[in-house]
């Protein structure tokens, strides 16, 4: 049987290390999505970077895809039209990554949503159930496709894992419990919505009660959606105390997991959340996080009101005592979480 062939697309912009790049978070969401593809779904993927949109169409051709998938909102209507006339045989999948509190930052978001529901061949995805229901629900019709990640272990194999390390999880924060210092990680852009002043709060609340010197680490280079202001105040919270704020380069993503590998716990407390890929790779690497409710996938006992430091502090103090228990809890739930992301593109693609 012919393997179906999907190609992603994802528009250059912002210059990292270089090398001039979609935005990281997006590309690397792309990327893994791809990986999953081919790894798991057995599908024949393609990922390219895009100029703009007069370059799809010689993408479409090199390639001849029988899906193409455009990363986030960045494609004119008109010219999803011309596409949609020139490539019949092809379904076009505008894929949506942020909730609605995050889409009322993009001014032009729901006007190229309503369009491209007009258009034939042409299909909007959202990575969150709650999004795609709220379109849905002001008649926008929508799937939902939900985020994928490269390298997760099945269920059957998640018993022997955890029962092979757990007694090197009890020791390595057995130990952190008599070090005079903690390395909390704070990843992602820096905007408003990520919350990350009031994580900062918590976290120096949590070092003090428990006479810790902080290692409060964050990535200082990614800073969009007017989050000049945040990145200001987080370093002057630090300022004259005796803890430290330790700002990260924006990296590539097994450099990442190398850092997040040096962490105690991680915090992901946003606003609004409609996937995280920052949790995931924590999840990833055995790391205890924290979120806020709008990670869904996640167990449900790691996630906290993102409006409330004192509640914030609490489930740090419970996290840092068992902390085996909650890496084992949160692996659960993102395999559990894994597996049904997979039948729902196994149905899409109709494998």
């Amino acid at each position: 049987m012919k393997k179906k062939k999907i190609l992603i697309l994802l528009k250059k912009n912002n210059e990292y290390g270089g090398q001039f790049t979609s935005k990281a978070g997006l590309s690397n969401s792309a990327n893994f999505l791809k990986k999953a593809l081919e790894k798991y779904v057995n599908v024949h993927c393609e990922l390219k970077l895009c100029i703009d949109a007069n370059s799809i169409n010689r993408e479409i051709f090199l390639f001849k895809p029988d899906i193409c998938i455009i990363e986030a909102i960045w494609v004119p209507p008109y010219k999803m039209i011309e596409l949609s006339n020139l490539w019949s045989n092809v379904t076009f999948v505008v894929r949506v990554h942020s909730k609605i509190p995050f889409l009322a930052n993009e001014g032009i978001a729901i006007d190229w949503i309503k369009e491209y529901n007009q258009i034939k061949n042409v299909m909007v995805s959202f990575n969150n159930t709650d999004t795609n229901n709220d379109f849905k629900s002001i008649g926008v019709e929508s799937i939902y496709l939900p985020n994928l990640y490269p390298t997760i272990r099945h269920f059957h194999e998640t018993k022997y894992f955890f029962k092979s390390i757990k007694e090197k999880i009890c020791n390595l924060f057995g130990c952190s419990k008599s070090r005079t210092t903690i390395n909390i990680g704070c990843f992602g852009a820096i905007r408003p919505l990520k919350n990350q002043l009031s994580q900062a709060f918590a976290a120096i609340t949590y070092a003090d009660k428990n006479d810790k010197i902080l290692h409060y680490h964050i990535n200082g280079t990614r800073v969009e959606q007017r989050g000049e202001s945040v990145l200001k105040n987080i370093r002057e919270l630090f300022n004259n105390t005796r803890h430290k704020l330790i700002e990260h380069p924006w990296m590539e993503h097994h450099e990442f997991l190398k850092v997040i590998n040096q962490m105690d716990l991680g915090l992901q407390v946003s606003y609004t959340e409609s996937f995280n890929i920052v949790t995931a790779d924590f999840v990833h690497c055995q790391k205890p996080i924290i979120v806020g409710h709008d990670t869904d996938w996640m167990y449900n006992e790691s996630k906290v009101s993102a409006n409330n430091i004192p509640m914030m502090v609490s489930k740090i103090e419970n996290v840092m005592k068992n902390p085996s228990k909650y890496i084992l809890r949160n692996y659960i739930s993102f395999e559990k979480y894994y597996r049904k992301s997979l039948k729902i593109w196994r149905r899409f693609l109709g494998i």
